[in-house]
């Protein structure tokens, strides 16, 4: 690790399943930092002192525009490492399973 910083980090991210069971997945900017343009779940990192239900609702009305959805419950857990040329992130991220209650057009 090099006396690299490393950076703890806990991320939430939404199943988000509309009336037809169909999953909700994003790509990511080409010019994001860690992984560019790649597919994944509308997802962020938690705030400190905020708990993960607010964090993903907050994240998800601001990645997709979304306001009407129902938290289910947490449905995966998993750890990943970013290794940058400074830093380590040493990441946790929860995914929920979510219900999208009303239609609504992503932004």
């Amino acid at each position: 690790m090099e006396n690299k910083r490393v950076i703890q980090r806990v991320v939430v991210g939404g199943v988000i399943l509309n009336k037809e069971g169909k999953i909700l997945i994003l790509q990511r900017g080409k010019d994001e930092d860690v992984f560019p343009e790649i597919w994944e779940l509308p997802s962020g990192k938690r705030e400190f002192f905020e708990d993960s239900q607010t964090s993903l609702i907050r994240e998800i009305k601001e990645e997709t525009g979304l306001s009407k959805i129902k938290i289910i419950m947490p449905f995966y857990v998993f750890e990943y490492k970013v290794e940058k040329q400074e830093e380590i992130r040493d990441t946790t991220q929860i995914n929920f399973l979510v219900k999208l209650l009303e239609d609504e057009e992503v932004n």
